[in-house]
């Protein structure tokens, strides 16, 4: 007769640890306005005609849907990666608070916060550095402007990350 595997109590505190930061990052509902308000939005800042893809999750904890929007036009992306615009979701609709370059998916929600505000997880690829995730931090009111100078972002925030899927932005 084999002995019972035992569970030590770190790891059933990592799990229950998991399952809250899970659980916090769950996306409030999307409202029905909330597509067109967010596509008036973006083309108020990019340009009528501008094509891009989003993603809705709450990053600051207001229980009201952001977004994160890759901007997808030629004018916005190069061979390193496209603009990565974050918006924040009100009841008058979505306001731009940062222009992040250099940015791909997959884009990730990580549990970490800083100054009330989600840490981004986004990958980066092109120089000399190989493809990987880099940190996007919240501070003084933005995201960092360029992705592709940020660290590295730890195993273990990606680990517990919830991933953004994008969905295409209405035509114009």
């Amino acid at each position: 007769m084999r002995p019972r595997a035992r569970t030590s109590l770190p790891a059933i505190a990592r799990a229950a640890f998991f399952a809250a930061g899970i659980a916090a990052l769950a996306a409030p509902a999307a409202r029905a306005e909330d597509v067109p308000a967010l596509a008036a939005a973006v083309r108020a800042y990019a340009g009528p005609v501008t094509k891009f893809a989003y993603a809705f999750t709450d990053l600051n904890g207001d229980r009201v849907a952001d977004a994160v929007v890759l901007l997808t036009d030629r004018e916005y992306c190069g061979s390193e990666g496209c603009a990565l615009l974050v918006l924040q979701g009100t009841a008058a609709g979505f306001t731009v608070i940062s222009k992040s370059t250099l940015a791909n998916q997959p884009v990730k929600v990580s549990a970490e916060a800083h100054q009330g505000w989600r840490t981004l997880l986004v990958w980066v690829k092109g120089g000399a550095a190989p493809p990987h995730f880099v940190r996007l931090r919240y501070a003084a009111g933005h995201y960092p402007a360029d992705a592709g100078r940020q660290p590295a972002a730890r195993a273990d925030l990606g680990a517990t990350a919830k991933t953004l899927f994008f969905a295409l932005g209405p035509a114009p």
